[in-house]
């Protein structure tokens, strides 16, 4: 997430977001112009495959902040939910967002989410599943199991295989647009 710190998350009021606005954002992104989305546990198994290799240990203790966060307001973990700023502006706390493909279902947001949730000994996590996606995934998939915490920066190709930038999914921008 690249909103607000959570060192200050005290003085934030944390509060819902509703599914239709989170899916409203979410259509911002060209590539779901005519997507469909839902709310659903999705399971992490060998079923699921990623679109990246690694992920950053700063980012999973970020998340795990979050996860405390989340807990302590009595949110469900990766609930759809907003942070609201002391100027009164929100910053949404974007779910994992996963696109079911007629091969099974694609992480494309929230990694690290992912990987908090199986090292807690989840077996399931909540994401914005996204179907109807018309356009080709940006990356070559992998499975879940060979996603990796790295300390290093990798290059977008080497994290990335296959990446193809005009296919990329920009939902962070459009989240927080």
């Amino acid at each position: 997430h690249s909103g607000p710190g959570l060192s200050g998350a005290g003085h934030l009021g944390l509060e819902a977001l509703p599914d239709a606005e989170l899916f409203a954002a979410l259509a911002r992104v060209r590539h779901y112009e005519n997507a469909v989305f839902s709310l659903d546990e999705v399971s992490l198994d060998n079923t699921l495959r990623v679109s990246q290799t690694s992920i950053k240990e700063y980012k999973l203790l970020q998340v795990a902040n979050l996860a405390d966060e989340l807990t302590s307001a009595g949110f469900e973990l990766f609930a759809p939910c907003q942070f609201r700023l002391p100027d009164k502006t929100t910053s949404i706390v974007t779910p994992p967002v996963v696109e079911m493909t007629s091969q099974g279902p694609v992480l494309i947001e929230g990694h690290t989410r992912a990987f908090y949730a199986a090292q807690q000994g989840r077996s399931r996590f909540k994401a914005v599943v996204v179907w109807k996606v018309q356009a080709a995934l940006p990356v070559a998939p992998r499975p879940f199991r060979d996603l990796r915490v790295s300390r290093q920066t990798i290059d977008v190709d080497a994290n990335m295989p296959g990446f193809e930038r005009s296919l990329f999914r920009n939902i962070e921008a459009a989240v927080h647009n």
